[in-house]
């Protein structure tokens, strides 16, 4: 005994999908973009700019006070990777009125994917109203040319 499908059966199981769940431009467009930010490996060369102003943003925006930002080392090849792939470390001195707002500040530049990776943090009260500190970061980019 053969089992026969009704196609009308799956078209009113197709329709009820379209009804339930209607194709959208604007989502079409949201999945269109994150595709496109998530194709965003790491940064090229002078877009280690925006590196730093992701470190600005994410202490702006946590009410952190940036004190300093150095480079401690060149561009480093990230082992197993391609030389082109380079980490940079940097050292961001801040200066904040509660420790929550430090947090923040971590949370926010660690959720900047496969671009910072912050540790080694230490910070100390300098007065009842002033916590002060440093983070490490390492920056993850890539070169235009082979080392």
């Amino acid at each position: 005994m053969l089992f026969k499908a009704k196609p009308h059966l799956f078209m009113s199981e197709q329709d009820t999908l379209l009804n339930a769940y209607p194709p959208s431009e604007q989502n079409l467009n949201e999945l269109e973009e994150a595709y496109a930010d998530s194709l965003r490996f790491i940064p090229e060369g002078e877009t280690i700019n925006e590196a730093i102003v992701l470190i600005q943003s994410a202490t702006e925006s946590n009410d952190v006070t940036l004190r300093q930002i150095s480079r401690l080392n060149d561009e480093q090849p990230l082992e197993g990777l391609n030389d082109r792939y380079v980490q940079t470390v940097y050292q961001v001195e801040f200066e904040s009125s509660e420790a929550s707002n430090i947090r923040g500040m971590l949370v926010t530049m660690n959720q900047q994917d496969r671009l910072l990776n912050s540790y080694q943090l230490s910070y100390q009260r300098e007065s009842e109203d002033v916590l002060s500190g440093s983070v490490l970061i390492d920056v993850y980019y890539h070169t235009d040319s082979v080392q």
